[in-house]
């Protein structure tokens, strides 16, 4: 949308890195989220099946359970599960078939071209706190104006809500015109 006037983004909890979550996630609390986001990416882009040309029964039962629920009532329906539980492969995360799919939708190649104030929680549950850093050194190189907060002690429900403070605050800024501060 380059009509637009975008002053300033702010992404929390951002998932840079599908396949680095879906390890992170894999066998623990948050395994149906992960399940969740493989099947509404699979429905948004039908031509990079990925991780659900693996499914098998279970994990097509699993789809059909999870497709449309909201991410509060899908995210304990699978909990501390395996992807492999549902798929025909043992280590799908690593299968040839997926890797396209994994670094098509991998963050980082393009960088925004508004200010962008990137936060992570440091034990973010899901999401690696490590491919946040990679994705901030990323847009850094690419040429953006990043903030990227990320030393915060928290995880990644608790960060959401005591970060919004810093972001009105960022947001205010951009919109009064002061320029963005980078820590690139």
């Amino acid at each position: 949308a380059a009509e637009l006037n975008v002053k300033a983004v702010a992404a929390g909890g951002t998932p840079a890195d599908l396949q680095a979550a879906g390890r992170m996630m894999d066998g623990g609390p948050a395994s149906s989220v992960f399940l969740m986001g493989v099947i509404g990416v699979s429905r948004e882009y039908p031509d990079m099946n990925g991780l659900r040309s693996l499914l098998n029964d279970q994990g097509r039962q699993a789809e059909a359970v999870l497709a449309d629920r909201c991410i509060e009532e899908g995210a304990i329906v699978y909990p501390f599960r395996r992807i492999s539980d549902f798929t025909d492969v043992p280590n799908p995360l690593d299968d040839p078939r997926v890797q396209t799919f994994f670094q098509e939708l991998k963050l980082g190649g393009a960088a925004p071209t508004a200010p962008v104030y990137l936060y992570h929680a440091r034990f973010d549950e899901g999401m690696p706190y490590a491919a946040a850093e990679q994705l901030a050194r990323d847009w850094c190189a690419g040429g953006s104006t990043v903030w990227f907060e990320g030393e915060q002690v928290a995880e990644h429900l608790s960060l959401a809500v005591t970060e919004v403070p810093e972001v009105l605050d960022y947001f205010a800024a951009r919109f009064a015109d002061q320029p963005a501060p980078s820590n690139c």
